[in-house]
């Protein structure tokens, strides 16, 4: 199997993502005028901060003392239901609050990893550049607080660049620095305080090892991440958790527990080494979720100072008590990723998830995933040109993802589902109880798991894109 860097990996996917007909079974009417003021769309914020605990109404986006749930801020936190029936969207052009079919835009913000809570929005605020080939390149990430409808902007924390610092020695054929400079990650409201990813300017460098044809190298970095914690007005900065990784780590939050993975790149390998642990909120009782020696890729025959386990993490949730992973492949004929589950001492794949559309669940344990068994195929000209790739038989499913995958609910079928032309070619979704929400370039859609049915919230203003 062909690997690229995760750096290409991502820019052929973002070039994909141009999305443009519709999906026949879908039928959304003509894009409601946005509302002059709030008043018809929001109700008054609430005087009482959310607890989190069994006396919960129904739909709330803080169930156990969150501001949004893991698998929605895994699936770019683009989409926020609150207490009163408001969803929140965040587009290219903006943040819009939808009620009943009507739409108002709270302000020109390109937001991501949308949380809520006591009657405010959090979130980051991103910066980007629209680059000559049709490619948004981003820039800078800071952390907003803005009330529900929109007023009383905060910056909570300064603004971080966001960028990769990457030297790769074509003669000796090792990448020798990495550094990404990530900005706010993993971004998550839990129990009154903020938790993100950050970098600490901690430089340093690891030795990696190969089996296969004995080659040693090492990496160096300028800067490590960590884990931290802030108040909700962006007071008392707080390391939780030191040096997580140069790379891309991540992290989520579920039953007081922070749960994470570790990532630094292997200068031979484009999967990066990982190990996955969890502590408490605090960052005490820190510990490792599988062995230090750890090694279901044993093949590839590489280990560092960092583990041996490589992977390409995108995304962390927790069901059931295990802990799941959205793992990415960078095979670079398609986007593409696996759900997997750290179970006791092993790492075992559930399910194949395509296009980004990472797995969500509620906490029966119930899941909502992506599939398509058909695989992929391809369109060409007489020359063996590719003029398009489509899946046959891609559905998204209710159930678990496990022996009982056979007997899941299909929310949206898909008997062939084009990778660029389609509406559904990119599309991202976010779970409330039993509101599936799906956003796409055309419309935001709402899916009742418990019964598949559909329906238009909104249809999107015209030219308006999800922010991607």
């Amino acid at each position: 199997m062909k690997k690229m860097s995760a750096l290409v990996m991502a820019l052929l996917v973002v070039l994909a993502l141009s999305a443009c007909a519709m999906m026949s079974q879908f039928a959304p009417s003509a894009s409601p005028a946005p509302t002059q003021t709030l008043e018809d769309i929001l109700t008054p914020v609430p005087e009482e901060t959310p607890t989190g605990d069994a006396t919960q109404e129904p739909n709330q986006p803080a169930p156990q003392g969150l501001g949004n749930l893991p698998g929605n801020l895994n699936n770019g936190g683009l989409i926020l239901e609150g207490e009163d029936g408001t969803v929140y969207v965040a587009l290219r052009n903006g943040l819009y609050a939808v009620r009943d079919g009507k739409a108002t835009q709270l302000n020109q913000d390109c937001a991501h990893e949308l949380n809520l809570w006591n009657g405010r929005l959090y979130y980051v605020a991103q910066e980007y550049h629209d680059t000559e080939w049709d490619y948004r390149e981003l820039l800078s990430e800071s952390v907003v607080s803005v009330l529900a409808d929109g007023s009383d902007r905060q910056v909570l924390a300064e603004k971080r660049p966001v960028r990769r610092d990457n030297f790769y020695n074509a003669e000796q054929e090792l990448l020798e620095t990495s550094t990404w400079y990530c900005g706010y990650e993993d971004l998550i409201v839990a129990d009154g305080a903020i938790y993100y990813i950050a970098n600490n300017a901690n430089a340093g460098s690891m030795d990696v090892r190969s089996s296969v044809n004995g080659k040693e190298g090492k990496v160096s970095w300028e800067s490590d991440k960590s884990i931290y914690r802030m108040d909700l007005d962006g007071t008392h900065v707080e390391e939780i958790v030191a040096n997580i990784g140069a790379a891309e780590p991540h992290m989520c939050i579920d039953g007081g527990k922070i749960y994470y993975s570790t990532s630094y790149e292997n200068c031979f390998y484009s999967y990066p080494f990982v190990t996955f642990r969890s502590c408490n909120l605090d960052g005490t009782q820190d510990a490792a979720l599988l062995g230090a020696d750890y090694n279901p890729n044993f093949a590839c025959g590489y280990t560092s100072d960092k583990g041996a386990m490589t992977e390409l993490v995108s995304g962390l949730l927790v069901a059931d008590g295990k802990l799941y992973v959205s793992a990415t492949d960078s095979e670079g004929d398609l986007p593409c990723s696996r759900l997997m589950r750290v179970d006791g001492d092993g790492y075992y794949e559930m399910q194949e998830e395509l296009y980004y559309v990472y797995t969500l669940a509620r906490e029966d344990g119930s899941m909502v995933w992506f599939s398509a068994p058909g695989q992929i195929e391809w369109e060409e000209d007489d020359d063996g040109v590719i003029l398009m790739e489509y899946f046959k038989d891609a559905a998204l499913c209710f159930g678990k993802p496990d022996a009982e995958a056979a007997r899941a609910k299909t929310l949206l079928s898909f008997d062939r589902l084009n990778r660029w032309e389609d509406e559904f070619s990119w599309f991202r979704i976010a779970l409330f109880d039993d509101n599936l929400y799906a956003l796409t370039d055309k419309a935001l859609y709402r899916i009742d798991v418990t019964d598949a049915e559909q329906a238009v919230v909104w249809t999107l203003p015209e030219g308006a894109k999800p922010n991607d």
